[in-house]
């Protein structure tokens, strides 16, 4: 897990950065739009878990994922896994802001580091509340 979100880092950091170094602002403007568009939408559901959990969590301790209960109110009614739906949606809009080979490039592998990323964490949360992996409402979905 550790080297994996070592080149997590290291891909996403070097999208920006290439993102950065790479951009052409003579692409289409309706792309480069969208892809800012899908940047905002990942600010939302990036910065929305810090308050569900401050309000929903029971705190105990001093970072607000320091959670005493399973939350499943708020945003995470919507998604189970909104910081890391944040990050695709921010390689996703980098993409389509530079459209070079090299960001989508690193884009695509961040985005496989996300999505196996949120089966560890999945696992991790059904070992530490007892709930199968794959449940609504407290029902599993076998």
């Amino acid at each position: 897990m550790i080297l994996q979100n070592i080149l997590l880092t290291l891909t996403a950091g070097g999208q920006m950065l290439a993102a950065w170094l790479l951009y052409n602002p003579d692409n289409n403007a309706l792309v480069i739009n969208s892809g800012w568009g899908i940047i905002f939408l990942s600010a939302i559901f990036g910065w929305l878990p810090i308050f569900t959990f401050r309000s929903h969590g029971k705190i105990e301790g001093k970072s607000y994922i320091d959670t005493t209960v399973l939350v499943d109110s708020g945003v995470y009614g919507v998604v189970q896994h909104p910081q890391y739906l944040a990050g695709i949606l921010m390689n996703i809009g980098v993409c389509l802001i530079t459209t070079h080979w090299l960001v989508i490039l690193l884009g695509i592998i961040s985005w496989a580091i996300y999505f196996q990323n949120t089966f560890s964490e999945e696992e991790k949360t059904s070992k530490n509340s007892g709930m199968p992996i794959a449940t609504i409402n407290g029902e599993s979905l076998d």
